[in-house]
Formats: C-alpha cells, structure tokens, sequence
C-alpha cells in the first residue's frame, strides 16, 4: 500500500487551520473594570464599563461584537438609548459609558458577547452620596443643568439654624438665616445663586404639571399638591421661620430656598415652590429669617 507524502503536509495544514479558527473564538468573557461605581443620579460615570473577552488559551479576542441593555433603571448610554453594541479592541476589551438613571437604587446593565453562550454579565452603579465629614450625615446627588446638587435639604446644626418641632429634620432639613446658610454648605459645595437656581429650572424636561411636579416630593404638600420626585431632587414643603413673628409657618404649603445672593442690607433673594404654583419663583425678605439650605458643587 502506498502512502502519500502529501499526507503529512495536509495534516499539519489542518491542525493551523483549525488554530487559527479556534483562536477567534470567544471562550470567556470576564468584567474587567466600571462596576459598581458610584454615581449622582442622571449623570454619566466617570469610567465606562469595560469586559474582556478571550480565546480557550485566555488570549484576547479583537473586533467581538458585545450587546449591551439597560436591565435596571431609567439611565442612558451615550447614544442616548438604553441598547448600544461595541466591539472588542486588541486588548479584547469592549467598552460603553453609562449614564445613570433618576432612580435612587442599585441600577444594572447586561452585556451579551456575540458567539459566547451562557449567562449575561451584570455591572451595576450605584447612587453617589456626600459624607459630611462634619457630623457624618448622608445626602444623596443628583445632576441638574451640569450641576451635581445635593438632593436633600441640609440638615447640619449650626448656631443660627432650627428645626420645626412637628417633623422631623432627617426628612425635611433645618431652616438657616441668610448669613448662616451662606457658611454651612459642606466643603467643595457652595450655596447656588439666582443663576444657578435658574439653570436647574430651565434644565428640566418639559411636564404638564411644570417645573413644581418634577421637582416636589411624593408625600407631605397639601391638597393633592405632591409631586413626582422625577429627578431624586425631592422637594419638600419644610415652610420657613419669621423671626419678627417668632412663629414656623407654611408646613406642607411652601419650600423656600436662599440663594446667596443678598437684596440691599436686610434682605436676601430666595426661590419657593409652593403648593398651588407649577413653577419656581423668586423673591427676597430678612436675612434674618430662617429658610431650608441645598447645596451646589464647587
């Protein structure tokens, strides 16, 4: 029987063949960096989410198509859709950024490798909290106009602040003088002027109910005024304090702001939501009275 001298050749053609086949073939993918950060609600992470994918030899894989789908939460990639596709680079690592949603909880995304079975990968993000370093209070983030605002009202006891006795400050914060609020925001943050104030305002989506709907709580206005709380800004109606009066008033009727911007000698500008109002307005009084305090980034 004669035995081909090709036959090794076409063997060993096989074998490379089969190689270089297998090479390009997904056989694990892996999160390599972006999970769990830690995030203000609506805003885009700082690092994107990034996997890697390799061969059965833990050899990166270039130009794998990668799916990626918002699976928890209202957030966004930057196509500004909640799909988006990427492809793996040299490294064999594919990459999306992830705009988090408005919703102040554990958010998800899912990624799919093209080619490679099994279970989805899952990164998460996180809402982004201030630490006040001052008393170790907690306020949660939020993005609005560009801006990263805290999303509660300040609640720092400081000489020239009180709490309305009926309710609790852990929910709608302590009411400061002008001169006082103007001090306490915590460090990096800063008490917002008009302008900025504005910005917020003309930054939101348009609501048939304005402004106050998006921006208002879900609980505690009267007469059926809640809002929807749409962008974790959680507005509530914590009233203010006259000192010439010596008496709290608008409880569950009113918020009212300062800006740091002062109105003459006495008197100092500030923004109210009130409960019959859809929109944000403006107007000054005493320095000396007490009104709730929300803090900008610097």
């Amino acid at each position: 029987m004669k035995i081909s001298c090709h036959f090794p050749l076409l063997l060993l053609a096989s074998l490379l063949l089969l190689g270089s086949c297998t090479k390009n073939i997904p056989a694990e993918a892996s999160i390599f960096a972006g999970n769990n950060q830690e995030t203000p609600l609506g805003s885009r992470q700082s690092e994107p989410l990034q996997l890697r994918v390799t061969n059965n030899k833990g050899e990166p894989i270039e130009d794998v198509e990668v799916s990626f789908q918002i699976a928890i939460g209202s957030g966004t990639f930057d196509n500004g859709t909640f799909e988006a596709r990427s492809k793996t680079n040299s490294h064999g690592v594919a990459q999306i950024y992830w705009t988090l949603g408005r919703e102040n909880r554990s958010q998800k995304v899912r990624a799919e490798v093209d080619g490679l079975n099994g279970p989805a990968l899952e990164f998460f993000g996180q809402p982004a909290y201030l630490e006040d370093s001052r008393d170790n209070q907690l306020y949660l983030l939020t993005e609005m106009g560009g801006q990263i605002w805290m999303g509660e009202n300040l609640r720092y006891q400081a000489n020239g602040s009180l709490v309305n006795p009926d309710f609790p400050a852990t929910i709608y914060g302590r009411l400061y003088t002008w001169n006082t609020a103007n001090l306490v925001c915590p460090a990096d943050f800063h008490l917002p002027s008009l302008s900025e104030w504005d910005n917020l305002v003309q930054s939101l989506p348009y609501d048939e109910g304005g402004p106050a709907r998006l921006l208002k709580a879900t609980s505690g206005w009267i007469l059926s005024s809640d809002g929807i709380d749409a962008l974790g800004f959680k507005v509530f109606a914590a009233g203010d304090y006259l000192t010439a009066q010596g008496e709290f008033r608008g409880l569950s009727e009113y918020g009212i702001f300062w800006s740091n911007e002062a109105d003459g000698t006495q008197n100092a500008h500030y923004k109210i939501l009130d409960y019959d109002d859809e929109n944000m307005r403006g107007a000054s009084y005493s320095q000396s009275n007490f009104a709730a305090c929300r803090c900008v980034q610097d």
